[in-house]
């Protein structure tokens, strides 16, 4: 009897010690149903005047669309228009910058369609460090999913959230974490 009294308020402790630890707050994260065809063309969202950006647009469309042969065609052209863009940024930030910029893509072209998606993180964080040394000139949202492998962010045009990490199965999971430009 004293066992059944005991155990409810250890497990209360446990709750409420856990609910007191100093954790990051994150915005509330809402999940969607899934895509409709009415959600299949809200994907095809403007692209941003600058040409890296903009092709990362186009790979993180795809993916939100579980289009991996988009995908993989996206990702054939974009060493190119890497180096095209580059041409006048000497610094050597910029040329580091573009050197994994390529590799990363080179990784992805070679990888399955969820390895894409997984490497979709540092291509993301390889493209906010290119808006430090060739920001758009349009508005870039932020978008973040706690979900996807602890919680990743990506880029987009648009405010309404479409995850390019779970795509279809979870459309609309995420958050605008922050807006540049």
């Amino acid at each position: 009897m004293k066992k059944a009294i005991l155990y409810p308020k250890l497990l209360l402790i446990l709750i409420l010690s856990n609910a007191c630890e100093d954790k990051p707050v994150r915005p509330a994260v809402k999940v969607a149903p899934e895509m409709t065809q009415k959600d299949k063309k809200v994907v095809t969202e403007k692209l941003p005047s600058e040409p890296v950006l903009a092709q990362y647009i186009r790979i993180k469309n795809a993916m939100v669309s579980d289009d991996s042969l988009q995908t993989k065609e996206h990702l054939k052209v974009f060493p190119a228009i890497i180096t095209a863009a580059a041409q006048g940024l000497e610094t050597n930030t910029a040329t580091t910058l573009v050197s994994q910029l390529k590799a990363q893509v080179a990784d992805m072209q070679n990888s399955p369609f969820a390895m894409q998606r997984f490497q979709l993180i540092g291509l993301t964080e390889s493209l906010l460090a290119w808006q430090q040394i060739a920001p758009a000139k349009e508005k870039i949202y932020v978008q973040y999913c706690p979900m996807y492998k602890g919680g990743n962010s990506w880029l987009s045009m648009e405010d309404k959230v479409l995850n390019p990490y779970y795509g279809s199965k979870m459309l609309r999971c995420g958050v605008i974490e922050k807006t540049l430009n």
